[in-house]
């Protein structure tokens, strides 16, 4: 996939349809080993913020068929994929880039037919729902100790395994990995954020590539700009936070000399047609 990808021109969005089919079960499969990973930041942050008897029941309470399934991630996963898949048709404006128009998925999905997938349409709505899957973990956590714990202790394990454990910076390293290099300038990092199933799952993003060395991010649409603006300010603001510092990590994982600043921020002073912009160059 890597020597794929980087032969092709650089783009403010990736038509994924345009990957083979063997690239597009690549990604599938990196967003479910992404999804594991994911949660054992979160186990990590929980048993060693709560003692066992309360870590074990908000676990349960975020991974219901934990336990019926023995621990296997593989089969939670598959739960937790479906239950997205139930969803997704009475709110498909969670889809980030894929679409439902023709799509022919089963309505159960299963190990034995997620591989005879043949349609590129199909796999890359497949690929979408893995990728909400696998971040909308945070969500349900922070839900569950908002109500059972406080919305202080919420936060503050969302910007922990965020930051503090790496989850930000995980999330591109699939990308970059993805995209068949690790170190370089700023079109790496972008090409690297094309592909990072945390990114291009969870906001609608477009890339603005001026030269090899500055380009700007714009998300167009962010799931906690629209959910909170308006309702819960502590909560959005906490998810900036963790962006500001976030967005800035991952320029430096590529190139120590990569600059980040939040271009533009919520709250905005009027109406703007995207959730926040991000600028990047090389000092």
């Amino acid at each position: 996939m890597s020597e794929i990808i980087a032969t092709k021109k650089f783009r403010k969005t990736v038509d994924y349809q345009q990957l083979s089919v063997s690239d597009l079960y690549d990604n599938i499969n990196t967003t479910k080993n992404a999804f594991k990973h994911f949660y054992s930041l979160w186990q990590d942050a929980i048993c060693d913020n709560f003692d066992s008897h309360k870590a074990n029941q908000y676990t349960a309470q975020v991974y219901p068929t934990l336990n019926l399934h023995q621990g296997n991630l593989d089969k939670v996963f598959l739960d937790d994929l479906n239950f997205i898949w139930e969803i997704i048709p009475h709110a498909p404006q969670l889809l980030t880039f894929a679409t439902l128009i023709s799509n022919t998925l089963p309505p159960l999905l299963t190990d034995d037919n997620m591989v005879s997938i043949e349609s590129k349409n199909d796999l890359v709505l497949l690929w979408n729902l893995c990728t909400l899957t696998y971040v909308m973990q945070t969500s349900r956590w922070v839900e569950t100790l908002y109500r059972e714990s406080t919305p202080e202790t919420a936060l503050k394990l969302e910007k922990e395994v965020w930051v503090d454990r790496g989850g930000a910076e995980d999330d591109l390293r699939y990308g970059l990995i993805t995209a068949g290099k690790q170190v370089g300038n700023i079109e790496t990092l972008f090409r690297g954020f094309q592909f990072a199933p945390g990114e291009v799952g969870l906001v609608d993003a477009e890339f603005d590539l001026e030269s090899a060395n500055r380009g700007t991010i714009t998300h167009k649409r962010c799931p906690a700009h629209d959910r909170f603006r308006n309702t819960d300010k502590p909560r959005l603001e906490n998810s900036c936070v963790i962006c500001v510092i976030a967005m800035r990590l991952s320029g430096e994982m590529v190139n120590e000399d990569i600059r980040c600043r939040p271009a533009s921020l919520p709250p905005h002073m009027n109406a703007e047609d995207h959730a926040c912009k991000w600028e990047y160059w090389i000092e």
